[in-house]
């Protein structure tokens, strides 16, 4: 199932608010960019778990489907070297990191899966330009594209 994508309109929703996130940073940094990163980090850390869960959450959710599938890719069926190279495999991106959710998959299952649903590789766009402010900051030079270390 692919994931929702925001409309135009609610994306134009979504940008005051990451204005306002933007400025309130910047004021409670109070000029500081340490402080600003540290921020800005954390804000990114948080809204990740929200989603993903913590690391600790997700480590004991990989033993416990390494367990559960036998210590085998729940697609090939082969084996997995003491869960070393396996990935916690996303069924619906919505419904989070919950056991039913999950399936431990080989790298190679993974990367499979990731192609077939245009995520990585060649069906998947580095950025979506059709997204008013990512077209706004890279014309600003503040977006370096997919990777913010490296140009786009």
């Amino acid at each position: 199932m692919p994931t929702r994508k925001l409309t135009p309109e609610e994306l134009e929703k979504a940008r005051p608010l990451l204005e306002q996130l933007r400025v309130s940073l910047e004021g409670m940094s109070e000029g500081n960019p340490e402080l600003l990163f540290a921020y800005r980090r954390k804000i990114a850390r948080e809204l990740t778990y929200d989603e993903r869960s913590s690391p600790a959450e997700r480590k004991s959710l990989k033993r416990r489907k390494l367990i559960a599938q036998g210590g085998k890719c729940k697609l090939c069926d082969q084996p997995h070297p003491a869960g070393l190279g396996s990935v916690l495999n996303l069924i619906n991106a919505m419904n989070g990191y919950t056991d039913a959710n999950r399936r431990l998959l080989c790298r190679d299952c993974d990367l499979k899966t990731q192609r077939e649903r245009a995520y990585t590789g060649e069906g998947a766009q580095a950025e979506d330009r059709s997204i008013p402010w990512s077209a706004e900051r890279k014309s600003k030079g503040t977006s370096t594209g997919p990777c913010r270390g490296s140009p786009s």
